[in-house]
């Protein structure tokens, strides 16, 4: 959320509109000639008022037009759906389970509206590390089953290796007390990451420093198994490991065939342990990495770019303003 609030805002602004956003400090995140405003000092006047994920805050507020962008299916409304002038949905699938969690929307209010990944960041490639996965989402959201897989995965390729750019001790220390499947995987997730040479717990990162990992990276391999269903709306990770010129494994689950099937190497789901192994075997093994890829995934990058999203931005503004 916070990042697409950062591109959000850095295209509203680069269109000319003054952009007040009402959050905290986001430091990394931050957009020059953006103003910022904390949760308790903020302006209460705009024309358009764009509530990501949530309308609950809507009340503060006076304005002429209300947007809501989301990064899941069940928003709090507050009952104000009929005031929403669009919901901006970032796949069909992202469409179709908010219109059935939330049937007080209308079809005619939803529009697709995907991500971005900004390709000037991704404009200097760095060496590729051989054998290199990498991990840059939740790793309650599967992460376990490249662990399972691991040893095997190994003595088929000796030189392979995970950087984890998210940050395992954080999450864990989240869940620390919880009874439940989730704390039990992160645990042992913990203890392997720590134990296990050539997996590399990178902890908090810097934007820059989680791009350089991503760069060096041969495989983004996202053995994706969330604890949350219909959570899985899109993945903002493999546009920028594309961007990084990774290839892409993915399942074949929730949004992720309508997103991403010309784009990556399909697996079935639930995870097959076989399948992935035989996967990652042959392309980091192969001559070529992309011999077995559909096609070369800088295209879906292409296809997501910043100049793009500042452009349907654009188009948006204008067909809500007539």
């Amino acid at each position: 959320t916070e990042l697409l609030l950062k591109y959000a805002a850095r295209a509203l602004q680069e269109m000319g509109h003054r952009v007040d956003v009402v959050a905290c400090e986001p430091e990394e995140h931050y957009v020059a000639g953006v103003y910022w405003w904390t949760q308790s000092n903020f302006p209460r006047t705009c024309d358009t008022l764009v509530a990501f994920d949530q309308l609950t805050g809507v009340k503060d507020f006076a304005y002429k037009r209300l947007l809501l962008p989301l990064t899941f299916s069940r928003p709090a409304t507050a009952g104000l759906e009929e005031k929403v002038d669009r919901v901006l949905c970032l796949s069909q699938r992202n469409k179709e389970l908010l219109l059935r969690n939330c049937p007080a929307f209308k079809p005619e209010q939803t529009i697709i509206f995907p991500p971005c990944v900004d390709l000037a960041e991704y404009a200097q490639p760095l060496e590729k590390i051989p054998g290199r996965l990498i991990w840059c989402n939740s790793p309650d959201r599967g992460l376990w089953h490249l662990m399972e897989m691991w040893p095997a995965l190994k003595e088929a390729v000796p030189d392979i290796s995970l950087s984890i750019t998210y940050d395992l001790e954080g999450r864990l220390h989240q869940a620390r007390w919880m009874h439940d499947g989730v704390a039990y995987r992160l645990w042992k997730v913990w203890e392997w990451a720590k134990s296990t040479p050539g997996v590399e717990a990178k902890g908090v990162l810097s934007r820059q420093e989680l791009i350089q990992e991503q760069l060096k990276a041969q495989v983004f391999a996202y053995t994706c198994d969330p604890p949350e269903r219909e959570s899985m709306i899109h993945c903002i990770s493999a546009l920028e490991c594309a961007a990084a010129a990774c290839l892409l494994i993915m399942p074949k689950m929730e949004a992720f065939p309508e997103l991403f099937t010309e784009s990556a190497i399909m697996t079935s789901y639930p995870i097959n342990y076989g399948e992935w192994a035989a996967i990652l075997q042959q392309a980091l093994t192969a001559k070529n990495l992309w011999a077995i890829a559909p096609f070369h995934p800088g295209l879906l990058a292409e296809r997501h770019s910043y100049e793009l999203y500042r452009e349907r931005w654009k188009k948006l503004l204008e067909e809500i303003s007539k």
